[in-house]
């Protein structure tokens, strides 16, 4: 079984994700978990569209395949933020706190 890569970004208010080798599947939601979710459901939905309409499909996507997402740097403070505090994140991690900052800003 293949993986295919999702790209995962927080955009603000919310998270949005996209398969790169699979364009126009794109997604947002509240939560990671919705993301996932979404992204699931929204796959075969993509790819029957494509399908019909003549589209390039990979052949990834012709036998077994596997999400794995993928949270860019910016969004992993986002998304642990409700399990871990900044502090702890810092304590687990060993960045320093000023620095997890910066990267959930996208500064660094």
């Amino acid at each position: 079984m293949e993986k295919v890569i999702v790209e995962v970004f927080y955009s603000g208010n919310n998270y949005s994700a996209y398969i790169p080798i699979l364009p126009g599947c794109v997604i947002t939601g509240n939560t990671i978990e919705e993301i996932e979710r979404y992204m699931k459901e929204a796959v075969p939905f993509h790819l029957v569209g494509q399908g019909e309409s003549g589209g390039y499909v990979p052949d990834v996507f012709k036998s077994g395949y596997e999400l794995e997402f993928k949270l860019s740097t910016e969004t992993l403070p986002h998304a642990y933020s409700e399990i871990f505090t900044k502090a702890a994140l810092s304590k687990v991690t060993g960045i320093n706190e000023r620095q997890l900052w910066h990267y959930a800003a996208g500064l660094k």
